[in-house]
Parts: C-alpha cells; sequence; structure tokens
C-alpha cells in the first residue's frame, strides 16, 4: 500500500542573512521526504543573500526565488502563501535551520492522524550553546475541546491553571517547527499583519489558524533548530511605538472575537494577554534615557482604561509569588514601585542570559 505523499511547500524569507543562509538551505534540500517545494522570498537584501539563494536554485529544480524590494516579512510570507502550490506549509527563518527528517515525521503524523496542524519540538541555538525546548511533556493529539483549550485559547493567553506558570505564555506563539494545512489559511483569507502595525505578527497568525482548525498535535521531538538573536532584546534601543502597537492589537482582537462570537474563555485570554504587556512595556520604557522619561512612559501605558478592564478578569491569586505582587502592583497603578520591580526583574533576566 503507497504512503500519501502530499506536496509540502517550505516557506523562507530572507534578509540579510548570508552567514547563515547556505547552512538554513542545505538542511531543506537534504530531506529525507522528497516531494517539496521551497519557497525563497529575497525581501530586498544588500548583502549576498540573494546571490546565495540563486546559486541553490539553479542547483536545485525545486526552489523558487522571489527577488523583491524590501516590505518586510509579513508580506513577504503572504506573498509566498499565495504562490505556494503545496498542500502543506512550513515556515522557516533564514538564520534557522531543520532536522533532515523533520518533514517527513510531521507528515508521518497527518497520514497517520488525519491532523490540521503539527508542531515539534525544537533547540534553542546561541553562543552559550544549544538547549532542548518542548512545549509539552509528551507527544499528544488535540481535538474538539482539548484543541480549542490547549492550542487555540493557550496561544492567546493563559487563563485558569495556566497562570501558576506565567514564563509559558509564548511557548505556542512561533510559526516554525509547525506544519499547517494550506486549505485553511487561503480558504478563510489569513494573513500575517505587518510589524508596524503590531507587536507580534506570529501570535495573530497562529491564533486565527487555530480558530480554524479542528485538531492539532505535538510532537515531543526537537527537528528545528532556533537561532537565537545573540543581541538581547534588553539591549536594543527604546520604541517609541510598541505601545501604539499593543493599541491597535487591542482594538483588532475586540472586533476579531466579537465577529467571531468567541467563547469567554477567548475572551479571558485576551484580556490576560493584555496584562501580560506591561511585561514588554515596561522593560522598554526603562530603556529611555532619564528617570522622568521612564516614569512618564509608564504612566502612559498602566493608565489606560483598558488595564483597568483587563485586571479585573485575571486571577493573579493563581501566580507565583512574584509575579503575583509585579500584578498586583501593576494593577494598582504603583507606578514608582511598578518602575522598581521591572528594573529588578531585567537585571536578573541578564544575569541569567550572560
Amino acid at each position: 500500500m503507497d504512503i500519501y505523499q502530499p506536496l509540502v511547500s517550505i516557506v523562507i524569507p530572507v534578509y540579510n542573512t548570508e552567514l547563515y543562509i547556505k547552512e538554513c538551505l542545505t538542511s531543506i534540500v537534504q530531506q529525507s521526504y522528497r516531494n517539496i517545494e521551497i519557497i525563497i522570498i529575497d525581501d530586498g537584501s544588500s548583502d549576498k543573500s540573494g546571490y546565495i539563494c540563486d546559486e541553490f536554485a539553479n542547483r536545485y529544480k525545486n526552489i523558487f526565488v522571489f527577488h523583491r524590494d524590501n516590505h518586510g516579512v509579513s508580506d513577504a510570507r503572504n506573498f509566498a502563501i499565495d504562490v505556494a502550490n503545496g498542500e502543506y506549509l512550513i515556515f522557516v527563518d533564514s538564520d534557522d535551520y531543520i532536522a533532515q527528517n523533520m518533514c517527513e515525521k510531521l507528515i508521518s503524523i497527518v497520514n497517520a492522524y488525519n491532523i490540521d496542524f503539527v508542531i515539534c519540538g525544537n533547540y534553542n541555538v546561541s553562543t552559550i550553546g544549544t538547549r532542548k525546548r518542548n512545549i509539552f511533556s509528551k507527544s499528544c493529539k488535540f481535538q474538539g475541546e482539548a484543541f480549542n483549550r490547549e492550542i487555540c485559547e493557550a496561544t492567546l493567553g493563559l487563563i485558569g491553571e495556566k497562570l501558576r506558570t506565567p514564563n509559558k505564555l509564548d511557548r505556542l506563539t512561533p510559526i516554525w517547527a509547525r506544519l499547517y494545512k494550506t486549505e485553511i489559511i487561503k480558504k478563510n483569507n489569513i494573513k500575517f499583519i505587518d510589524l508596524y502595525k503590531l507587536p507580534s505578527e506570529c501570535l495573530q497568525f497562529n491564533y486565527e489558524y487555530c480558530m480554524y482548525a479542528e485538531s492539532g498535535y505535538y510532537l515531543n521531538e526537537p527537528l528545528y533548530y532556533y537561532r537565537r538573536n545573540t543581541q538581547m532584546s534588553v539591549t536594543k534601543p527604546f520604541r517609541h511605538d510598541l505601545w501604539d502597537k499593543w493599541h491597535w492589537w487591542i482594538q483588532y482582537m475586540d472586533k476579531f472575537l466579537k465577529e467571531h462570537h468567541a467563547s469567554s474563555y477567548h475572551w479571558d485570554a485576551y484580556y490576560s494577554r493584555i496584562c501580560h504587556s506591561v511585561i514588554p512595556l515596561g522593560g522598554n520604557a526603562l530603556k529611555l534615557n532619564s528617570f522622568n522619561e521612564q516614569i512618564k512612559e509608564i504612566k502612559l501605558f498602566l493608565n489606560q482604561p483598558i488595564y483597568t478592564i483587563a485586571f479585573k478578569k485575571i486571577n493573579v491569586s493563581l501566580m507565583p509569588v512574584h509575579w503575583r505582587v509585579f500584578f498586583c502592583v501593576a494593577r494598582n497603578k504603583r507606578i514608582y514601585l511598578f518602575f522598581l520591580m521591572t528594573w529588578c526583574m531585567r537585571k536578573i533576566l541578564m544575569l541569567k542570559k550572560s
């Protein structure tokens, strides 16, 4: 009996990654699963990335390179989705690489269980070593309400018992190390939203995809090698538009949830995500040059009416003590204490990553 081998489209947006793109493409062309097309979007690279991609395309007939002006990673991925012919989609960042049997493993799950969404573990690769990262403790299948609660809702935000481990907030956010069904994306016109508008295009894409998918599978095996940025976020400059992006996302999601008649659980997850946004917003404020500017920025977002609403929805008593105190400080708008706790948390983060 022949095993079904659907075409898989592997999408790679490329922008100035000449140091890593060869390793990335080599890992893909050497896949044990052969029925793949490789769609590369050169998003206006100014280094040798585009040239390297063309070299690979000249050697492998299943590589298709599109050179375009720079419009950002979201636009590049949307373009690739439009031209993709595969029944399934995999997104790979051009500075990452994948295990030789990744496609084969993910498609075997599809064939075995007829799944809409397959997720695998990954390795975090950095200058200080390679670390295995799992989302769940074991391989597991999710359908119906289990898929809705454990994958879809949990992608948006943490509620209930999940608040006991707030460090797992973004474990379902990435779009890499996943296999998507192309039909679900195209039929429902799911698009990546430009990063000029919102803080995380991956969070939004995954959540909307899960709203239309009906089943998922987590494979507890690391098959994707994610190269962590060696420039820590705490060293990056102040982002003047970060609150504007969160504000845009809040309005967008409020409309989206209403239009899709989302359950109370999803609304709670939405409010939970809003509450957790004070973490990156606080860290961003600390990058300003003066204490007065930092306090002014913290007041700007903590005094927004949406936080008064959101903090009434989240049960902080379920959180670990230090997180509980931090969110109570934010909820009560204790500006100077919030500044101090954020400063301490960032210092601890720097020590852990040094």
